[in-house]
């Protein structure tokens, strides 16, 4: 194999390399986005069981305590509200509070589509 022949094949094996450098490249990103995508809906998923989880919480919290929910059902006046049904409601308003500010907070960040929001 003389020089010249060994440059040439030098030659061809740096083009194809050139070549199949973006290809390589290429694959890498579609993997990485992939992943990327997968992890958003895991991240969504989460957040959604988060929300269902806190729902929950009130609910049962409604259904665990009647009292709770007597403080809503038979106080209009907030004057004829003893100290002990005021504290009971406030806790119960500030926690709902803090589950619809996660949600909105996951909504800005992107985590939670609009209509799930909305709804």
């Amino acid at each position: 194999m003389t020089l010249e022949a060994v440059y040439y094949a030098s030659q061809i094996v740096a083009v194809l390399a050139i070549l199949g450098s973006p290809l390589f490249v290429g694959l890498q990103i579609r993997q990485n986005t992939k992943q990327a995508e997968e992890s958003e809906r895991v991240a969504r998923g989460e957040v959604l069981q988060n929300i269902a989880e806190g729902l929950r919480q009130h609910s049962l919290a409604m259904l665990a305590y009647p009292e709770v929910y007597q403080c809503f059902v038979n106080h209009t006046d907030p004057a004829d509200i003893s100290e002990a049904d005021r504290s009971r409601v406030a806790t119960y308003c500030f926690a709902t509070l803090h589950v619809i500010h996660n949600m909105h907070f996951q909504h800005q960040k992107g985590l939670l589509d609009v209509q799930t929001y909305q709804s």
